[in-house]
């Protein structure tokens, strides 16, 4: 096992357009979905990755850093779905403890109280073992 970070869950969607270096989803609201420089972008469809490029963020469209690569294909086309992870922790093993952001006390999710942490009422973040 490794280090404990924090995990923010990312967005998920189906292409309607780009290429190898860029992923377009019409349907999308990247800026909505907190969406930033950095994030890893899956292609699910063909196996590809690649991260986001500084300033590489628009409304409906994504330009990555550098070509996706590891995949089939390593382009996006109409139709690939794809996943956005929002920490850099892409790949990682997902645990089933939570911590509050806020007050830092861990525990399963079974005990959350309608979401909340039930010490100070704040959101939890589920925490992830990281692949040294």
């Amino acid at each position: 096992m490794g280090r404990e970070v924090h995990y923010d869950t990312g967005c998920t969607g189906t292409a309607t357009g780009g290429s190898s270096i860029t992923l377009e989803d019409s349907s999308a609201d990247f800026f909505q979905e907190d969406i930033s420089y950095g994030s890893t972008v899956e292609n699910v469809t063909d196996g590809s990755t690649a991260e986001i490029a500084m300033d590489g963020v628009e409304e409906t469209k994504i330009t990555f850093a550098s070509a996706l690569s590891g995949g089939t294909d390593n382009t996006f086309e109409v139709g690939d779905t794809y996943r956005i992870s929002l920490s850099g922790s892409y790949g990682s093993k997902i645990s089933s403890t939570w911590t509050c952001k806020v007050c830092g006390l861990a525990f399963p999710k079974k005990d959350l109280t309608n979401g909340k942490c039930k010490e100070c009422t704040d959101e939890p973040r589920r925490t992830m073992d990281v692949k040294e």
